[in-house]
């Protein structure tokens, strides 16, 4: 599981589960909108109450993230790996930037949240500071649904032109040794890495489910029936030699977005 903090250090602005699978060439990538309603007990002794996901690493750090995201999707992550806005900036910048199509004019201000985004549309070529705010941006209408779409594009494009030239992935190992939190060993990331650097078959989901306000709180309500047919037709449960997560429920659905990484470079 990857989890991205806030510029406070304290939610997690993005949650993805992460499923290597190393004999079938493959990496499958699944996102939790970071408003998911999960009901959790924060504290010894709390009742569980109603709370949005990226709560949980404030109130039990990630071994609450890690059970809450178990609890709606059914899948117990192997490892985590938690980083923030400043490293993400940092890693695009040391990676050359990405340059990517942007479909529509980016424009938004928010002093307190930090964010001052002016992208234009057409193709651009994004430096560390562009792309976060091109993977934060949620002024489309669609809210967070809208924003992990394009953290989906950003992923794809990104990897599409890093792996063409994989040297130059090697200047992110400082950075992430140092900067990142992890309880995954260092040889399961070496494994990760080498099974990037073989051009694996990418593919994107995102939790199923619906956008409501409840007691006048927006969330986001997982549909628990196409969640579990979503988990088994991406066949989660087989952890065959490389898989890095194990799975713990059941059905069946053809992945909605794939991007064949080779095809790509």
């Amino acid at each position: 599981m990857v989890a991205a903090t806030d510029a406070g250090g304290r939610r997690t602005d993005v949650i993805v589960l992460v499923h290597l699978d190393e004999a079938a060439k493959r990496i499958v990538f699944l996102w939790v909108p970071r408003d998911t309603r999960v009901v959790m007990a924060v504290s010894k002794g709390a009742s569980p109450r109603p709370f949005k996901i990226n709560a949980a690493n404030v109130y039990g750090g990630m071994p609450l993230l890690e059970q809450a995201v178990t609890d709606i999707v059914g899948i117990r992550p192997d490892f985590f790996v938690k980083t923030d806005f400043a490293t993400f900036q940092k890693a695009i910048d040391l990676l050359g930037g990405v340059t990517l199509q942007v479909r529509q004019p980016m424009d938004y201000e928010d002093h307190a949240a930090g964010l001052s985004i002016h992208i234009g549309a057409g193709e651009q070529h994004l430096n560390g500071e562009e792309a976060l705010g091109y993977v934060r941006w949620r002024a489309d209408g669609r809210g967070d649904i809208g924003r992990i779409s394009r953290q989906q594009d950003f992923v794809a494009t990104s990897l599409a032109q890093w792996l063409s030239r994989s040297p130059r992935l090697l200047l992110l190992l400082p950075t992430l040794l140092t900067a990142v939190q992890t309880d995954a060993p260092v040889a399961t990331l070496v494994r990760a890495g080498s099974i990037l650097l073989h051009h694996p078959a990418l593919s994107f989901h995102t939790l199923p489910g619906v956008a409501s306000y409840i007691g006048g709180v927006s969330y986001w309500i997982a549909d628990a029936e196409s969640t579990r047919q979503l988990v088994a037709g991406l066949h989660l449960a087989d952890s065959g030699k490389g898989a890095l997560t194990e799975q713990r429920a059941g059905p069946v659905e053809e992945p909605r977005r794939t991007v064949a990484a080779a095809s790509a470079l």
